[in-house]
């Protein structure tokens, strides 16, 4: 029997709960890709991704800037 709230969904809102990702189990690390490929790199090789970070950053507030966002 459905429930209630599932008389009331949509046929757009089924699909989007359908394509929503799982959680992970409680006990299953979380992974983040980017941070756990920054671990792997060197110290050396980390201060020069931050720096890139923050030029990139400092970049796109400028465009923003410039465009009037």
């Amino acid at each position: 029997m459905k429930d209630v709230d599932q008389w009331n969904r949509t046929n757009d809102e089924e699909a989007i709960l359908r394509d929503e990702p799982l959680p992970p189990a409680e006990d299953e690390p979380i992974v983040d890709d980017e941070w756990a490929e920054f671990r792997k790199l060197s110290p050396e090789e980390q201060k020069w991704a931050l720096i890139q970070l923050e030029l990139d950053r400092e970049a796109r507030r400028t465009e923003g800037f410039l465009r009037g966002e």
